[in-house]
């Protein structure tokens, strides 16, 4: 994933006398991270790929019947996930408490909710984690988000959940991110390929359009949508801002077009604040994949 190696670092702790943290390659994050005693592992995966993944960084709420969380944030990086079992407990702020403490000596905690503060369990197991054994009871789920630097920086998601059969397990979501952040052809496309979408930050628009018009020829079949997301202005309706957010996409589109791409492969549209992702994400452009044939 064109990540360097992470510096070693090496945290001892007293408790059952073991060292609980250990990091080298991103290969070996996922066997190297605080492991609860005699916890089980349940499932794994590395997705090998640079691709863009949302951060948890607030508490889910329903809005319009869709629950969303308050705040995220979108990295570009690699992710590695393990699912474990802890047999032998059933308390979860014992198993949350142990993976804080270890977590909180490597870095610093950017978010942490715990029971009804969380909001949905069944978003945090199915819609964030993808792991429907997850799901439980939300007033024992324990979540926190952890950020680490070294010569990279890398987030480390730790959910603790007790099923409705008093099971308790641990999720640990790492995503290691990539130390470039330039925008590229290949970036954007590995990004529609894995998540169906690629977040432009408000200001980076005329930077991206190069970058746009590369991963249209990488792709010559695919077609995508231009969407405009912005908050509402002072005494802006939000038809109004609809309305703004349309023309401003409809004006990228058209750079877009006069740099080569067939106008039949890319649409505008602008939905103005109606699809937020966090209180200082809201101001944004979206590629979204359509098809790629």
């Amino acid at each position: 994933m064109g990540c360097k190696r992470l510096i070693a670092v090496v945290v001892g702790l007293s408790m059952f006398g073991q060292v609980f943290f250990v990091l080298g390659s991103p290969a070996s994050l996922s066997d190297r991270l605080p492991r609860y005693p005699r916890a089980e592992l349940v499932k794994s995966s590395d997705s090998q790929e640079t691709a863009t993944h949302e951060i948890i960084l607030g508490t889910v709420k329903k809005r319009g019947g869709i629950d969303r969380p308050d705040a995220s944030r979108f990295v570009v990086g690699r992710r590695i996930a393990t699912t474990w079992f802890i047999p032998d407990e059933q308390r979860t702020d014992v198993v949350g408490d142990f993976y804080r403490e270890r977590m909180e000596a490597l870095g610093e905690i950017l978010f942490e909710c715990k029971g009804y503060g969380c909001g949905s369990s069944n978003y945090w197991a199915n819609s964030v984690f993808g792991r429907s054994i997850l799901y439980g009871p939300a007033q024992y789920q324990h979540y926190f988000l952890t950020e680490i630097v070294s010569d990279t920086t890398y987030y480390v998601a730790t959910y603790v959940a007790l099923r409705g059969t008093r099971e308790i397990y641990v999720h640990l979501d790492v995503v290691v991110e990539k130390a470039s952040t330039t925008i590229d052809g290949a970036r954007i496309v590995a990004a529609l390929e894995s998540k169906g979408r690629f977040v432009i930050d408000a200001g980076d628009e005329t930077a991206a359009i190069t970058p746009i018009i590369e991963a249209m020829q990488i792709k010559p079949l695919m077609r995508v949508a231009i969407v405009r997301h912005g908050e509402r202005q002072q005494g802006e309706s939000v038809e109004a801002a609809i309305e703004r957010t349309g023309t401003v996409a409809s004006e990228f589109v058209r750079q877009l077009v006069a740099g080569g791409v067939n106008e039949t492969r890319i649409e505008a549209f602008g939905v103005g604040p109606l699809a937020p992702v966090g209180r200082d994400l809201v101001d944004r452009t979206e590629i979204v994949l359509l098809s790629t044939d």
